[in-house]
């Protein structure tokens, strides 16, 4: 089974494009806070890449903006490719449901 649910900040704004054919889909990054480790002061979190397909692709775009807090369902997919003869690794998550929890504008 591969699922994930994911509780994060955007860092910046989602982007959307388009396939040749047609089809929307949108990337963005969640930054996820780690639990502190006892005793510790500092934060630290984990940068994780995202893309979300069709009509949630808009409306994410929509109603979100950089720092705002979404949860979102998915499941982890990997990808190899290679550019100027280097072979590159992806994991990322492809999420399939969103819920704004927090809008960047409403926080301050």
């Amino acid at each position: 089974m591969n699922t994930t649910n994911l509780i994060g900040r955007l860092t910046k704004k989602a982007e959307l494009y388009q396939t040749p054919d047609k089809k929307l889909y949108a990337r963005f990054t969640l930054a996820i806070n780690r639990k502190k480790k006892a005793g510790g002061t500092s934060s630290e979190a984990d940068f994780i890449p995202c893309i979300i397909w069709g009509k949630a692709s808009e409306n994410l775009v929509s109603w979100t903006d950089k720092g705002s807090l979404i949860s979102l369902e998915g499941e982890l997919r990997t990808r190899n490719y290679e550019k100027d003869g280097q072979n590159h690794f992806v994991m990322e998550v492809l999420s399939n449901f969103f819920q704004v929890l927090v809008n960047a504008k409403n926080r301050e």
